[in-house]
């Protein structure tokens, strides 16, 4: 199978969002060895289509540098490992449980704010190409008039 998206930030929104949702779908339950391997060879398409330089400044680097953080992980002393194993046990407290559900929320405002400001962006690419034709008219229109 192979997948072609317009060389434009219309293309790359549509294949960041295929992405996403191949993505889900590939972690689901429901996802058979057949399909799994199918969805991998798409997602290596998109990835190659959506890793060209072209679309350079549209991709963010979201690389976290948590150094300091395995640091403080390795050196975890007997009562910190105790708490940890109990926490295993019990579960998540309910202040937990409702930041993870706060930050999922957050984190799908933030994806909702990325694709429409993508719509923005392509309306907007739309509108300057309508807007390009139409000066060519008048133009064609003038010098037709002379």
């Amino acid at each position: 199978m192979k997948i072609e998206f317009e060389k434009d930030i219309v293309g790359f929104q549509e294949a960041r969002k295929l992405k996403m949702i191949l993505e889900h779908y590939a972690h689901s339950d429901a996802t058979d060895k057949p399909t799994l391997l199918l969805i991998e060879s798409v997602l290596e398409q998109i990835e190659s289509f959506i890793s060209d330089p072209k679309f350079e400044s549209l991709t963010k680097d979201t690389s976290i540098d948590d150094s300091a953080y395995r640091l403080q992980e390795d050196s975890l002393t007997f009562l910190s490992r105790l708490i940890a194993s109990l926490r295993s046990i019990i579960g998540p407290t309910k202040k937990e449980m409702l930041l993870s559900k706060q930050r999922q929320e957050l984190l799908e405002r933030a994806e909702r704010a990325e694709s429409m400001a993508f719509d923005a962006l392509a309306e907007t690419v739309g509108i300057a190409r309508e807007r390009d034709g139409l000066q060519n008219k008048i133009k064609q229109q003038e010098q037709e008039s002379d």
